[in-house]
């Protein structure tokens, strides 16, 4: 039971990336919002890590970290949980090895969500955002496209969990994965809710240099300008040979237009994922409440440039 984490007693802040709307698109009516969320008191435990197939690889678990992990499953842990006033739990779901490196876990995960159902307390599931690759790979080779490309000779990754390679989020066969693993949650762990994870690195400049974001970065420029406006704008108007900037250091203000249109860009993809995401899943129920992990820090850093979020 020690490992579970209280993460808000009372209330949930539901949070959302805020941007402009893209080139061309007008808003849209507000999402319907699971009606639940609207009369219900939210007291949310969170274990989304604790999945033997992370903690082995990652290395460095306690000494008896598995049976911990057992026990956490077990209708007994359920029932403390429920005594203790939680309402809600959010557990492990998908890391990003694959569905078949995980349906061990995914299976524990279903028959925890049944337990927690039993007991009264609703069910969030945890899904990542990166693709731990050596196992990944083995069940979709066709993924190495999705990775972004090394930056400055070093590969992109989840800081120095190395075997976490991040992805071009929109490549399309990324997208349609990833909504497979949301049909599963939605539909047979019967999830209430969604928590993305880890949304305040997925825009990171570097994995912005993949090929195709790169085209999707011209591509946006043609849209968001015409002809006329990009010239005065950057001083020419055929995108051919336009790249997005590969560099390293911060800046104390950004001055080149080049800069602030590829930084706009990068929110706006991140802005047009999650929404993408959202839609799908209140299609499969309206019912599901989707949230994520958007803040890494507000402190004075520009998470505009460094992150692709636009608060």
């Amino acid at each position: 039971m020690k490992r579970w984490i209280v993460l808000l007693a009372g209330a949930w802040l539901l949070m959302a990336i805020g941007c402009s709307h893209p080139p061309g698109k007008t808003s849209s009516a507000p999402a319907r919002r699971a009606a639940w969320l609207q009369t219900e008191p939210l007291v949310i435990v969170g274990n989304w890590d604790s999945m033997p197939i992370f903690q082995r690889r990652r290395g460095g678990q306690l000494v008896g970290q598995e049976l911990e992990y057992l026990k956490e499953h077990t209708e007994e842990a359920v029932r403390k949980l429920k005594d203790l006033g939680v309402t809600m739990a959010v557990i492990h779901f998908y890391k990003g090895f694959g569905l078949e490196a995980e349906k061990e876990h995914i299976e524990e995960a279903r028959k925890l969500a049944a337990l927690c159902k039993k007991h009264g307390l609703r069910v969030g599931v945890y899904v990542g955002s990166t693709i731990a690759y050596e196992t990944f790979l083995v069940e979709n080779p066709g993924a190495q496209a999705w990775l972004a490309p090394r930056f400055l000779g070093r590969p992109v990754t989840y800081g120095e969990q190395l075997f976490r390679r991040r992805v071009y989020f929109m490549h399309p066969g990324y997208r349609e994965y990833m909504k497979r693993v949301l049909r599963l949650a939605v539909e047979d762990l019967k999830a209430d809710l969604i928590h993305f994870d880890n949304t305040s690195l997925q825009a990171r400049p570097e994995i912005f240099l993949h090929p195709q974001a790169v085209d999707d970065f011209r591509t946006f420029l043609k849209n968001k300008y015409p002809p006329e406006v990009l010239k005065k704008r950057l001083g020419f108007s055929d995108l051919r040979y336009v790249e997005p900037p590969e560099w390293d250091r911060p800046f104390a203000v950004i001055s080149d237009p080049l800069f602030q249109e590829w930084a706009d860009f990068r929110c706006h993809q991140l802005a047009a994922y999650y929404e993408e995401m959202g839609d799908y899943i209140r299609e499969l129920n309206p019912e599901v409440a989707v949230e994520n992990n958007s803040h890494s820090g507000i402190s004075g850093r520009n998470t505009v440039w460094q992150e692709g979020v636009d608060y």
